[in-house]
């Protein structure tokens, strides 16, 4: 449902006009990431096409708290907390050696 594309089960022209899809050529996750289809017809007999599908953000965090992601470090458990951590490497200081004395010796 999460990877479902509009194009997926629409098209349309350079006119505008839009188009569902034939159902043998809509993908399998696309056809599950459908919620509702609704065809209005209006007196001047024109149509109204309404193509609903699940949220996908909604699905994301479903899925996101089903594997612990979004579990709160409040709730009693050893899980590890998940942090940002920033490493900077300190600048390079240029050093002039004056004579060719070995420091080791």
């Amino acid at each position: 449902m999460a990877n479902t594309k509009i194009t997926d089960i629409l098209t349309w022209d350079e006119d505008g006009n839009v188009k569902i899809k034939a159902a043998s050529q809509i993908p399998d996750h696309a056809l599950q990431a459908i919620k509702n289809i609704r065809v209005k017809r209006e007196k001047d007999g024109s149509q109204t096409l309404d193509v609903e599908l699940y949220d996908k953000v909604g699905v994301l965090r479903l899925l996101a708290k089903a594997s612990g992601l979004l579990d709160s470090p409040d709730d009693g458990s050893d899980k590890p907390s998940v942090i940002g951590i920033n490493v900077q490497a300190p600048e390079p200081i240029d050093v002039e050696v004056k004579d060719e004395t070995r420091l080791d010796q």
